[in-house]
């Protein structure tokens, strides 16, 4: 047993060399202790990462909150001119309206034109048709005053 006894101490120190030799700058700790404080070094890490974390956010939620505030004015000025854009949308639509009884009332007066047009072309044929005639009677007539005067008649006296 004796034996036994030695060679489990024989065995502790070389565990204890082999740790201090595998994880350096822990010297004279146990496997178990060094895992402890490496999780209690990570935890410290974790906490102060968290607490710089949080002294962030509240500044960045100072900027936010700061520029909520600025926004808050440009925000109602925006809402305020969607209203005017949309009372001279309605203006516009008014005017539209207008505009098209303009255009309504111009293609009627256009539909008069052309009835005038074709009114005015109607008359101006019969003006050339009555041309016509009267350059057939005007012919006929000097044609009947050369027959009389080769009668013998004489031309009435024009005053």
């Amino acid at each position: 047993m004796v034996d036994l006894q030695m060679e489990v101490e024989d065995l502790k120190l070389r565990v204890k060399a082999l740790e201090a030799h595998t994880m350096n700058g822990m010297g004279d700790m146990t496997v178990a202790e060094r895992f402890g404080s490496l999780h209690d070094r990570v935890d410290m890490v974790g906490d102060n990462i968290l607490t710089k974390m949080g002294t962030g956010f509240q500044n960045v939620n100072r900027r936010l909150d700061l520029i909520d505030l600025r926004l808050g004015p440009v925000e109602d000025r925006l809402r305020l001119m969607g209203d005017r854009f949309e009372s001279i949308d309605l203006r516009f639509d008014a005017m539209d309206r207008k505009f098209e009884a303009i255009d309504q009332r111009f293609e009627t007066m256009d539909q008069r034109f052309d009835t005038m047009d074709q009114r005015f072309d109607t008359m101006d044929q019969r003006f050339d048709t009555m041309d016509q005639r009267l350059g057939r009677v005007e012919s006929d007539m000097t044609d009947i005053k050369a027959m009389l005067l080769s009668l013998g008649a004489k031309a009435p006296e024009q005053n």
